[in-house]
């Protein structure tokens, strides 16, 4: 766990980035995921293995001991998300945008006048 100090320029308590409330994000993510393609509103389902490369690719880009530990957590989240379900197609890929970032407050969208052929992704922070 890491402690982010409190900074009162911004109006932002102390508070602690913790690794496992990524990991309870995507498997609540998975749940809705799976209860949402059960209901047959999405075509396809993501899988526990998919789950785990999103998990492990994660852990490639964050780096704990960064000096802006905080930005570089949410990158990674972001990084590891767009490049595990970027198999999917544009519309079931926003399907799943969209319902991650009901569970977790970060954002993810496509750049603009992207083809489908090799699709560019943006991260915003």
């Amino acid at each position: 766990d890491i402690v982010i100090p409190a900074d009162p320029a911004k109006g932002k308590a102390e508070y602690t980035i913790k690794p496992e409330d990524f990991a309870q994000n995507i498997v609540a993510w998975a749940g809705v995921i799976r209860k949402t393609y059960a209901q047959e509103a999405v075509e396809s389902v993501i899988s526990t293995r998919r789950l785990v490369h999103i998990v492990k690719t994660f852990k490639m880009f964050w780096k704990p001991s960064a000096k802006n530990a905080e930005s570089m957590f949410a990158s990674a989240k972001k990084n590891a998300i767009n490049l595990c379900i970027n198999r999917f197609d544009e519309m079931t890929r926003d399907i799943f945008y969209s319902l991650y970032t009901k569970i977790d407050d970060i954002e993810i969208s496509i750049v603009d006048g992207a083809e489908d052929e090799g699709d560019e992704y943006e991260v915003i922070s």
